[in-house]
């Protein structure tokens, strides 16, 4: 019986967001359940997991920020034929890689692969020739707009790049994947000229899944157990300040809330090539007394603590995929106030949030605050994460994806 290799080029960091994470959450969601029915190996930048084997010592993934702005403004200077010739070293690396896990395990035909990122997928196809590959696309649009997005550099040479890389891999992949919808959407809105080779290979469409643990309020940090006792709106935002993320639309949203006479207190986990931007908005908006914001990184347990006093997730995207931080503050009863792009329109499904388009209008906060019981409505935030997005149902759709590519 073939077995299935489900592969990311980042090394184990726990439950992370990023393909790697979603990598992670499979393993522990199959160490639960068992739902596969042959041999599975996880195969992770720095070790490899087969089956139910333990991982071995991770450290625990500090979800924000990703890049400080320091540095992104000295990438800026450098010229993209330094930038193609480093990522073509990294290919590289992972076929050296890749040669070893093919000396160790014997790749074999009926094998199965999922590739979690596009580096991954890209040399493992341009090395081997198995017809049961498929990708699961987890970037905030193309991997030219995701790399645009988080440095704000402008490159033909590096767009042109990338799409032929792209497109060289949906060549070798039986399913082009995607954790929603939506994502497709942010992909072929992106870059629109790749359209046409996406919409020709046949995709498939895998809701990503959490598995949150329990919050005790004994066990919060004693800052987070002064902001539950604030006795106003706790709103929280946890991104990676970038363009795609569009953090920076929130401020002015935030200010018509305290301009109508709202209390509240708005916690953003992030930094990145916005924070500038951001940084400037709050302060035109007079917010400096309603932020708590925390710029350096933090671990995975504090955001679920932060998640369990929030009463609302706030997230102005421009292109959205499917964000785990979403679905793990919908398990705490968070609720959603989101731009209605991407993967944002696939959680929002039965007025459980609000949509917003014009960060001026803050008219349906103002309505939900009066006509609903934020009780209820936290709990049906609660109810649906749990029914369609749990780590069950998260795994059955994978389950599902290599059965049919055994057919």
């Amino acid at each position: 019986m073939s077995r299935i290799f489900i592969m990311a080029s980042h090394i184990c960091a726990g439950e992370s967001g990023g393909g790697h994470g979603v990598v992670y959450r499979l393993y522990m969601a199959d160490m639960k359940y068992g739902l596969f029915d042959r041999e599975v190996i996880y195969v992770f930048g720095d070790r490899v997991i087969k089956g139910h084997e333990e991982t071995g010592k991770i450290l625990e993934q500090k979800d924000q920020p990703k890049q400080r702005p320091w540095r992104i403004k000295i990438k800026k200077y450098i010229p993209a034929f330094l930038r193609i010739g480093k990522m073509n070293r990294r290919i590289r690396d992972l076929q050296e890689y890749l040669d070893s896990l093919d000396k160790e395990f014997g790749f074999e035909e009926d094998d199965i692969f999922l590739f979690h990122d596009f580096r991954i997928a890209y040399a493992f196809t341009q090395k081997y020739n198995y017809k049961r590959c498929s990708m699961i696309h987890h970037m905030q649009g193309s991997i030219y707009y995701e790399w645009h997005a988080e440095t704000g550099i402008e490159s033909k040479k590096m767009q042109q790049y990338y799409n032929r890389l792209f497109q060289s891999i949906l060549e070798k992949i039986r399913y082009l994947c995607f954790p929603s919808m939506g994502t497709e959407e942010s992909l072929v809105h992106s870059e629109p000229a790749i359209r046409s080779a996406v919409k020709a290979k046949e995709r498939k469409y895998l809701y990503n899944g959490v598995s949150c643990p329990e919050i005790e309020s004994s066990e919060l940090p004693v800052w987070v157990k002064e902001l539950e006792k604030f006795e106003g709106y706790k709103f929280i935002t946890v991104a990676n300040l970038n363009e795609a993320k569009a953090v920076e639309r929130i401020p002015e949203y935030m200010g018509a809330i305290k301009k109508a006479g709202i209390s509240f207190r708005w916690i953003l986990v992030g930094n990145g090539v916005k924070a500038s931007e951001v940084e400037e908005n709050i302060e035109r908006y007079g917010l400096k007394n309603e932020v708590i914001w925390v710029k350096n990184s933090v671990q995975h347990t504090e955001l679920m603590q932060l998640f369990s006093i929030a009463d609302f997730y706030i997230l102005f995207h421009k292109y959205s995929i499917f964000d785990l931080s979403t679905l793990e503050a919908m398990h705490y009863g968070a609720i959603p106030i989101l731009t209605p792009v991407g993967g944002n329109k696939e959680v929002i499904i039965q007025n459980n949030g609000i949509f917003v388009t014009d960060f001026s209008d803050i008219s349906l906060f103002r309505e939900l605050i009066k006509s609903k019981n934020l009780k209820e409505l936290k709990a049906l935030n609660h109810k649906i994460q749990m029914e369609k997005f749990d780590d069950r149902a998260f795994l059955e759709r994978y389950v599902a994806l290599c059965d049919g590519m055994n057919e």
